[in-house]
């Protein structure tokens, strides 16, 4: 007898198989309104719609919040934080992300609220892998990243502020103007320490998870707020958040040389994820990070499959105690 996950990839084939009965084309990213004044109507996803059918194989997720118009204020790059420059091209397999530099040199970056999907290779492409793959971006809250913030204060915690914005057709953003004049974003400060200008959050210095591995092995002085981190790992879960490996944190030191550093959490897209319908509760069975959000608490090693070991590696000096207070 097949155990339940060898159970669960054939029937997954078996609806994907179903599915290819059925037109895989997608849509416009995004439909806008009138580009140009201070504000305009979006709908983020209306490549989410979906009928019934759809539905029940794929969940209704956030669909309705994808296909609802809002209204998006437009992002002044004359004005916004003194004026931005833009400055490079960013992202991961989803996030199409653009940065810019400010005049007291502090850095910004765009992110796209619409997320792509190179998870699959470039042969699955147009096949109906892809459609389910893309299909479950639905599974994304568009703006889940905005109350996000608003937790991570409350907690305490370094965090950028993200605010929803449409990129204008401006003429400044030179060479990156045609693949993101008109999209949706959200907009926030990128954690840095320039060499002259302002550093996010006045700190000393900032870095990556690897800089911040590298210090620890070289010199057991070097140590992070790990009561903090721990805090931050909790409200991951609190938050439904299952897209938290080592890349998403960078670490400030806020006082001399030698002190805590301090986590920053950043690109928070999965917050509140929400994968439904029926292949997402047999694809569980196989991917348990791919999780739904309820009231329920999901497992803690599903939401932070992506961590577990830089997590453990961080937080093991805790005892139980902490864990309870915090």
């Amino acid at each position: 007898m097949r155990d339940a996950p060898s159970n669960a990839k054939v029937l997954l084939l078996a609806i994907c198989v179903l599915l290819s009965c059925f037109s895989v084309s997608a849509n416009a990213q995004s439909t806008t309104a009138i580009i140009g004044r201070d504000s305009v109507t979006v709908v983020p996803g209306p490549d989410y719609a979906a009928g019934s059918f759809h539905r029940t194989l794929l969940g209704d997720n956030y669909r309705d919040v994808w296909t609802s118009s809002i209204k998006v204020p437009v992002l002044d790059l004359k004005r916004f934080a003194g004026g931005l420059t833009p400055t490079k091209l960013g992202g991961g397999q989803q996030t199409m992300s653009l940065r810019f530099a400010a005049p007291d040199s502090s850095e910004w970056v765009f992110r796209s609220v619409h997320k792509g999907s190179n998870v699959l290779s470039k042969e699955f492409k147009h096949t109906v892998a892809s459609y389910v793959v893309e299909n479950y971006g639905s599974a994304s809250h568009p703006t889940g990243n905005l109350p996000s913030a608003v937790f991570m204060r409350a907690a305490g915690l370094l965090h950028p502020t993200p605010r929803l914005a449409i990129m204008p057709d401006d003429p400044s953003l030179e060479k990156y103007r045609k693949e993101f004049a008109g999209m949706l974003g959200t907009i926030e400060e990128y954690p840095s320490v320039p060499k002259q200008g302002v550093a996010f959050a006045d700190a000393k210095e900032i870095i990556d998870a690897e800089d911040l591995l590298k210090k620890i092995d070289k010199d057991p002085k070097d140590r992070i707020d790990d009561r903090a981190f721990l805090t931050a790992v909790l409200m991951d879960l609190f938050l439904g958040d299952n897209d938290r490996h080592p890349d998403q944190w960078k670490w400030a030191q806020l006082g001399g040389e030698k002190s805590d550093w301090e986590p920053i959490a950043r690109d928070r897209d999965h917050v509140f994820v929400s994968y439904g319908g029926m292949i997402g509760s047999l694809a569980r069975l196989v991917m348990p990070s791919l999780v739904s959000f309820d009231g329920d608490y999901s497992s803690p090693t599903a939401v932070l499959a992506n961590a577990l070991d830089f997590d453990r590696r961080m937080l093991s000096g805790l005892n139980r105690a902490v864990w309870d207070s915090v």
